[in-house]
This record gives C-alpha cells, structure tokens and sequence, in this order.
C-alpha cells in the first residue's frame, strides 16, 4: 500500500504531492516556467512538473493510503497530462495538478473547487477518512519513507 501526500505551502500559495510506492518516494507538482508575472495568468507560458523536494515550506499537508497500482496509474496519468502543458493561473496551474493527482488516483476530493491549497487539504482530509495515514502532525511521515 503506497501513500500519497497532498501539501500546502506557506507564503506564495503553492500545492502539490509527495508519492510513496514500492520503496519510491517522489515530489511532484506544477509550476509557470515564467519569467514574468504576466507568464502566470491564462494563456501565459509553459508549466513544468516540479521534483523539488519543497518540505521546508510545507505549511499543511494530508497524507492518504492508496493502493500501488492505482497510485502508479494515477502518477502516470497526470504526469502525461501535465508534462508539455500550458500553465494558467485557475486553469491550469498547481491546484489543478493536485486535483487531478487525487480524481487519477482513485481519491474523493479530485472536484473540489477551492483555489487555497490550504483549504484543499482540509477538504481531502474531511473526504477521505478512511484513507488517511496522517494529517498535519510531526514528524512528517516521508521522513521515514525509505527513499531509493
């Protein structure tokens, strides 16, 4: 059974994943290859799938249990959906990235509206009791994650 994380950020509002599967721990989210303010609104530039691993600005995150192969399923979906996309602000940004991670994994909470990552988590967090692992507590639970 893998997990998938869903974070907050503090200061610039900012979504995004940490996946747990078959020994891998993976940072993903998507982000404006901008370089200037405009570049983030719709129309605005190409995005690009973020693998930084962001756990110093993590500002709430939910952590929940999904089965591997839809975990797997789901990555691979979004990622392709994601991988020569155009960037948006409320179209096509880290909150939709996030979103479709959850509804490609099998997850409640993939429709949800709210454009605050913050809100979002506790949206995830209320819809998905019986898959959660953790929410909001430390140690972060990635932090034992064996990592390859």
């Amino acid at each position: 059974m893998g997990h998938l994380v869903v974070f907050s950020e503090s200061g610039v509002p900012h979504s995004g994943c940490v996946l747990q599967y078959g020994g891998t721990v993976e940072w993903l989210s998507f982000m404006p290859r901008a370089t200037s303010l405009f570049d983030t609104f719709p129309g605005g530039n190409y995005g690009m799938v973020d693998i930084t691993d962001r756990d110093d600005a993590i500002a709430s995150y939910v952590s929940m249990w999904v089965n591997d192969d839809d975990l797997v399923k789901g990555r691979n979906t979004t990622l392709a959906d994601y991988y020569s996309a155009t960037y948006g602000l409320f179209i096509n940004d880290c909150m939709t990235f996030s979103r479709d991670m959850v509804k490609n994994c099998k997850l409640s909470g993939g429709n949800a509206t709210s454009f605050f990552p913050g809100v979002y988590v506790t949206q995830l967090y209320l819809t998905n009791q019986g898959r959660i692992q953790s929410y909001n507590s430390k140690p972060y639970p990635w932090k034992n994650w064996k990592k390859n």
